[in-house]
């Protein structure tokens, strides 16, 4: 900091009889301004005043901070490169009934804005060779390139007189050699300008929009110009990159182009290369990079062709995808559903292109929470979600939302409800939000997480407790090799009459509603004997001491065949029913449908599924 001020002083000093709290010293320039005094802690004249402080700089940031405590015409302003001999120098104004202005021997350009007493307004002057930048409360109201003045002193104005409790008074004087604050700056066409027609105003623009939802102190720009496209914005990126402050905590580029590119009939290819050369030319630079994806147009606009919806989703597609490698955040504004149809007039001007105030809202919403989301690289998994079954052997996807950058992760399974993360599913995997997965039948557990971890930090996101679980196949259970072997268990207890039907234990799982099938294989001939394995979906058997099961039998269309609530419970667990089907359920071959359900509670299913009664005797 090269000049601080804060006007400490007793009430009614005389600026020139005084010191800066950072030592500088002050002077009339010219000799005869009326003087400027100390009331409050603040500055004010008692008519047209110029007042040079000691510290002479070229390149500097100079900001004053003015309170309005009455709107009686009163001007006041901050003067960086000042003469000492001469009236020469470069001045921001506020003027009352006249806005803001910049001035060197002239106007520079202005900005309107009406002072509202009991308001402070910000002001800053920042100077960079023959570069100036003028803000109002970190709004840049104008840039130029001037050559008039080189170096000079540091200064504050004031035409009109002013009291103690009237006029525009300055709180504060602070020079740096370099800008600290950060800095955001729009970039791109007529959606960032909102020079459209009709023409939005100042407020309704989006870029004005973010700023005010941020509700933070920055420093900020809408560089938007109609009709411009990616290679007009890469062709003038100078207006960017002459903005970067090495010492700034934080400068951050939104890019918004694209559509003019394909209106012109650039491939998509074209455009995906020139968003690649910009993003990684502004993050060589320093900058972090927001980029938004490109929303829909009216083919009926005459310069909208049949192709232009069919590139821009692939545009849009490879953003979604690969923006962690050429940008820090995505604001994915073509995928609020509020954008999506170019013919509303609620959000698109007439001519299905432009936005309407209520369209520009939309954007600054998502544009405001990825700028939020910059510096703060977060995970967060949204599937499996917690209570969700996942079944061994089937395919199923790990999803995640990414904050901030991370462009690669591992991803890592727990079976043990996190205790430990011992199976690694995938590393360095490039980040695009998803992992197909099929979990293998040794993971199966009631108690499985997912960890999901950036490669080069310690960004680690973890999933909520979901199962994984196996079912049983609802056909080619039975095989012939399963037929012998219980044939052979059963002869040896000499029961020729089972022989011909023996047991065949089926498992059914019940790891999610409705109840997996499973298979039940009677002959025509002769008694079955069934059992039926009643587990859940890890594999741990359900009790079913205290249940009053009962046993169905039905044709396809629904009529009973038959049902019986004999059953022998057995198993360490009491998880295994065993019942025996009578011949007579199986004069008919074919297809049937059975259910084992509990009487006793709302006759709810634990097993079901098919029941095949084959036309032979069964093996021998």
């Amino acid at each position: 900091m090269i000049l601080n001020d804060t006007f400490t002083a007793p009430d009614g000093s005389l600026l020139t009889a005084r010191s800066a709290d950072s030592g500088a010293t002050y002077a009339m320039n010219p000799a005869g301004s009326e003087p400027i005094r100390i009331h409050a802690g603040r500055a004010h004249a008692d008519g047209v005043a110029f007042a040079c402080s000691s510290v002479t700089a070229a390149d500097c940031e100079i900001e004053g901070l003015f309170r309005c405590l009455s709107a009686d015409g009163q001007h006041a302003g901050i003067v960086g490169r000042m003469s000492t001999s001469e009236s020469a120098w470069y001045c921001v104004l506020l003027q009352f009934g006249e806005g803001i202005c910049l001035y060197g021997s002239g106007s520079l350009g202005s900005f309107p804005v009406t002072f509202v007493p009991g308001r402070d307004y910000r002001v800053k002057l920042l100077m960079k060779g023959s570069f100036l930048r003028a803000f109002l409360n970190g709004y840049e109201f104008r840039r130029v390139v001037d050559t008039e003045r080189s170096t000079g002193r540091i200064g504050l104005c004031f035409q009109g007189a002013s009291l103690e409790t009237t006029g525009m008074h300055l709180d504060s004087l602070v020079a740096r050699e370099e800008s600290i604050a950060p800095q955001i700056l729009f970039h791109g066409d007529s959606l960032t300008s909102g020079l459209t027609s009709p023409a939005l105003s100042h407020v309704e623009k989006y870029p004005t929009r973010v700023i005010g939802l941020l509700e933070q102190e920055c420093d900020w720009a809408n560089l938007g110009v109609s009709g411009r496209s990616l290679s007009d914005l890469l062709a003038n990126v100078a207006e960017v990159d002459d903005c970067r402050r090495p010492e700034s905590s934080s400068d951050v580029v939104v890019v918004w182009g694209g559509i003019n590119d394909l209106l012109e009939g650039a491939t998509t290819a074209d455009v995906i290369a020139r968003l690649s050369t910009y993003g990684d030319g502004r993050r060589a630079l320093g900058f972090q990079v927001v980029v938004l994806t490109t929303i829909a147009a009216d083919e009926a606009h005459p310069d909208v062709d049949a192709e232009f919806d069919a590139k821009r989703s692939a545009v849009n597609t490879w953003l979604r995808e690969h923006w962690a490698d050429h940008f820090d955040a995505l604001a994915d504004v073509a995928a609020d559903p509020r954008l999506s149809d170019p013919t509303d007039m609620g959000y698109f001007q007439a001519d299905g292109v432009h936005l309407t105030a209520g369209g520009t809202v939309v954007v600054a919403e998502v544009v405001a929470r990825s700028l939020r989301s910059l510096g703060e690289a977060a995970l967060e998994i949204t599937s499996p979600a917690e209570g969700d079954v996942v079944l061994a052997g089937e395919a199923t996807g790990i999803t995640w939302n990414t904050t901030g950058s991370v462009p690669e992760v591992s991803v890592e399974l727990s079976r043990d409800g996190g205790v430990t993360y011992d199976t690694v599913l995938v590393e360095d995997l490039a980040n695009s939000g998803s992992l197909a997965w099929t979990p293998a039948i040794e993971q199966r557990t009631p108690t499985a997480r997912v960890r999901i971890r950036e490669t080069a930090s310690s960004v680690v996101a973890e999933s909520a407790v979901f199962r994984i679980a196996t079912t049983s196949p609802s056909g080619g259970v039975v095989t012939t090799g399963d037929l012998e072997a219980a044939l052979e268990t059963l002869k040896s207890h000499g029961d020729t009459v089972w022989g011909r039907n023996p047991i065949l234990p089926v498992v059914a799982r019940v790891n999610q509603e409705p109840v997996s099938k499973t298979l039940l294989v009677a002959y025509q001939r002769g008694r079955s004997r069934h059992q039926v394995v009643i587990v859940d979906s890890t594999g741990e058997g359900v009790d079913l001491s205290a249940k009053s099961l009962q046993f169905t039998l039905e044709t396809l269309g629904g009529a009973a065949v038959a049902s019986t609530s004999e059953m022998t419970i057995s198993g360490d667990e009491s998880h295994i029913a065993s019942f025996t089907a009578e011949e007579s359920w199986h004069v008919q071959p074919g297809l049937y449908r059975y259910a084992l359900r509990d009487q006793a509670d709302g006759a709810r299913v634990w097993a079901r599924g098919d029941y095949v009664v084959e036309p032979t005797a069964g093996p021998v």
